[in-house]
């Protein structure tokens, strides 16, 4: 298996790099600005970090192998609104506590690619 980027139930594209990771998710979040969506770094273990783009705050969520354990970023930046996005075609809502500002979430999802593992940039909290 190899990574790939889901971008919705039908659509996921090959990651050749990180480079055009980052690209691809700075594109994808100006691409959702009137309709938030998560997108899904699925790695080559079956691991998955889903992101959430188009909004001012990227949600973050991790899943191992498996599915245990799953994780999700914590940030005191926030506020206590909910911050809504598509996922995979389902309406999902998170609190504005479970995501960073855009260019820390890209850059964790570009640490996932490169590493295979979380960033230590960010505070990881388990669900």
């Amino acid at each position: 298996m190899k990574w790939t980027l889901q971008i919705d139930e039908q659509s996921s594209e090959l990651i050749v790099d990180a480079e055009r990771l980052g690209q691809r998710l700075r594109q994808l979040h100006e691409l959702a600005q009137h309709d938030p969506f998560f997108a899904v770094v699925n790695a080559p273990d079956g691991s998955t970090l889903a992101i959430g783009l188009g909004r001012e705050l990227s949600a973050l969520s991790y899943t191992a192998p498996g599915g245990w354990p799953a994780k999700h970023v914590i940030s005191s930046e926030a506020g206590e609104q909910l911050l809504s996005y598509k996922f995979l075609g389902h309406f999902s809502e998170m609190p504005a506590s479970y995501a960073a500002p855009l260019a820390a979430a890209v850059g964790a999802a570009i640490e996932f690619f490169k590493t295979g593992k979380l960033s230590d940039q960010l505070h990881w909290e388990d669900d």
